[in-house]
């Protein structure tokens, strides 16, 4: 009569068929929560070597951007400088600069503007408002301006404006 119950074994056919399931979900729990457990670490270690991945690239990025601030601001200070040849000039500078912080950088384009002045314009003392410009030979205000607007040079301006000043 107990088989009757359906807690015993049966037949097929008898009414108790299939083993209780009681028995089966322990083994089905543990076996499913052992797949997502391996799945879940897959995943983790997929996630773990992409963050890598992407921590390196972030690093190269950085150094890239540092690398590229340092030249813009080396370029800005050789052209503030009067370099004639602002590439050439910023190659020598950042080679010189290689092992010293960046601070030094108006020491060191000090420093290449005596050992090497070839680089960079010559700049004449500033003269004094007083001071009478040698004249240029009976240049008319015409070709002075004509050389100011062809050159787009500031001094071949200044030249234009101040002859204009003197003649009126």
């Amino acid at each position: 009569m107990s088989d009757e119950m359906g807690g015993g074994r049966g037949e097929p056919g008898e009414g108790g068929g299939t083993p209780p399931v009681e028995s089966r979900t322990p083994v089905s729990d543990e076996i499913n929560w052992r797949s997502r457990a391996l799945e879940a670490e897959s995943k983790l270690a997929e996630v773990e070597r992409s963050l890598a991945e992407l921590r390196a690239a972030l690093e190269q990025t950085r150094a890239a951007l540092d690398q590229t601030q340092r030249r813009r601001a080396i370029e800005l200070a050789a052209g503030a400088a009067g370099a004639i040849d602002i590439d050439a000039a910023a190659i020598l500078i950042e080679a010189a600069l290689q092992g010293r912080p960046a601070d030094e950088l108006a020491a060191v384009i000090d420093d290449m503007r005596r050992t090497r002045p070839f680089l960079f314009e010559h700049t004449p003392p500033p003269a004094s408002v007083m001071s009478a410009e040698p004249s240029r030979g009976g240049e008319t205000l015409a070709t002075l301006a004509d050389e100011a607007r062809a050159s787009g040079d500031r001094r071949a301006l200044l030249r234009y404006l101040q002859a204009r000043r003197n003649t009126q």
